[in-house]
């Protein structure tokens, strides 16, 4: 709720920056302020009223620990993406939440009873093909999310101070020098990456 109030009225809260492991321009590490708290908030919010909601759907499922572990996993990746500071652990907790994805889509994948959908003789026939239509779609949104971060890193290698941080890219990537079509590709394979990876229309 503080997060939240801070984002509200505009506070700039200072930020926490740390560096967990570095190699090159290959690292991990997060970042907090008022943006990032308040996104983690949302998610810890939508997380724990689909946690409550879970403990009644699968009450009488008696292998629950998986998807208990999956949907942890799901929120922990979800939470390292919001609290990343730099392209590289963005994409890591990107990677993770497509893998999540592809488990808890195939949670049914042993159930023996008959799918609702004509096309499946089975429950888990259906599920086994949702968590690889999954898993191919969130690898689409990947190349575009990948090339995305090689063209800012080339960029900012050209303007002399190469990085992929968060805190520098506003003074490395100064794209008011750049071509129209490198901006607006930019643009495209961030939106693309950011469709597919949420599964929205025609990628779902």
């Amino acid at each position: 709720l503080v997060a939240v109030a801070i984002s509200f009225y505009g506070c700039n809260l200072p930020f926490i920056e740390r560096r967990v492991f570095s190699v090159s321009i290959f690292e991990v590490g997060y970042l907090v302020d008022y943006f990032s708290l308040s996104i983690s908030f949302i998610v810890l919010l939508i997380s724990s009223i689909v946690a409550l909601y879970s403990l009644s759907y699968f009450k009488n499922d008696k292998k629950q620990h998986r998807f208990w572990f999956w949907f942890n996993m799901f929120v922990s990746s979800m939470l390292f993406l919001v609290l990343s500071n730099n392209l590289i652990s963005t994409f890591i907790g990107w990677e993770a939440i497509g893998a999540c994805s592809w488990a808890l889509s195939s949670y049914w994948y042993d159930s023996t009873k008959s799918s609702t959908n004509k096309i499946f003789s089975t429950l888990g026939a259906q599920s086994i093909y949702s968590g690889l239509k999954a898993l191919f779609y969130t690898s689409i949104s990947d190349v575009f999310l990948l090339a995305f971060i090689a063209i800012v890193y080339f960029l900012t290698y050209k303007n002399g101070t190469p990085t992929l941080e968060y805190t520098s890219l506003q003074y490395a990537l100064n794209l008011s020098h750049e071509k129209t079509i490198v901006t607006m590709m930019l643009a495209l394979f961030l939106i693309f990456g950011i469709v597919g990876k949420a599964a929205q229309l025609p990628l779902s």
